[in-house]
């Protein structure tokens, strides 16, 4: 099955139309990958949600402790931690 995000230029930015969980997905994946293995693996696009503006600085930096300080940092840590979970696992085997 082919899947594909919706996107629409504007200006120097990109606005996603549809797949914002498969994009945020790859990126928390990306940032654990960097987080373990170096900046090879750093993202090559950042997220910025337009109604949550303030959770691109959490998915920059994601910090597990601020979790409690909004529903979004509370998904966006818990998605982070089950990813690394499934990385963990393959790890140990």
């Amino acid at each position: 099955m082919l899947t594909t995000n919706v996107v629409k230029k504007s200006n120097e930015r990109f606005e996603l139309i549809d797949g914002q969980q498969r994009l945020t997905t790859i990126y928390l994946i990306c940032k654990y990958m960097e987080a373990k293995l170096g900046d090879l693996y750093e993202p090559s696009f950042k997220l910025e949600y337009e109604t949550r503006k303030e959770s691109a600085n959490f998915l920059g930096n994601i910090d597990l402790s601020l979790r409690e300080l909004n529903i979004d940092y509370y998904f966006i840590a818990s998605a982070y931690e089950y990813y690394r979970a499934i990385f963990y696992r393959k790890d140990t085997g």
